[in-house]
């Protein structure tokens, strides 16, 4: 047993409400606390509840775009991130749907202000990673014979 010195305080457990909880190990080892669910440990951490609203944010906004943009368009374009300062970006597959994803911008952004969603500033970007086309119509390839 260590002596205790005039300067350290005696020990005082904390109180019941102060402790975490604790649980048993699975092999009878020390006790160790009790892990929080996903929610409440997002929901403690401010800088996570930050991202969590952007990326709310961004989810509602592509949800517009999307629902605007011609099918076959709105599949192949992928959400940016949305930063802190409110600004906003579209990532294109390729060139040819960036540029076709800029004539649409004024469109997609009267939309955006229309429901509250920031001021209608949208940014296109080509993306860096070659996104695959989607599945042609059965029995069809798009190789020829």
């Amino acid at each position: 047993m260590i002596p205790r010195t005039m300067s350290q305080p005696p020990f005082r457990p904390a109180r019941p409400s102060q402790a975490p909880a604790l649980r048993r190990a699975a092999s009878g080892g020390p006790a160790v606390p009790a892990a929080l669910p996903m929610a409440e440990a997002l929901a403690r951490s401010g800088p996570l509840q930050d991202l969590m609203a952007r990326l709310r944010a961004a989810e509602a906004r592509v949800a517009v775009v999307r629902a605007l943009l011609p099918p076959a368009l709105a599949e192949r374009v992928q959400p940016g991130p949305l930063e802190a300062d409110g600004s906003w970006s579209l990532i294109a597959p390729n060139p040819a749907a960036a540029a076709k994803l800029r004539q649409w911008l004024p469109t997609l952004a009267a939309a955006l202000k229309a429901r509250g969603l920031g001021d209608g500033a949208v940014a296109v970007r080509v993306s860096g990673r070659a996104v695959p086309a989607p599945p042609g119509p059965a029995g069809f390839s798009r190789r020829g014979p």
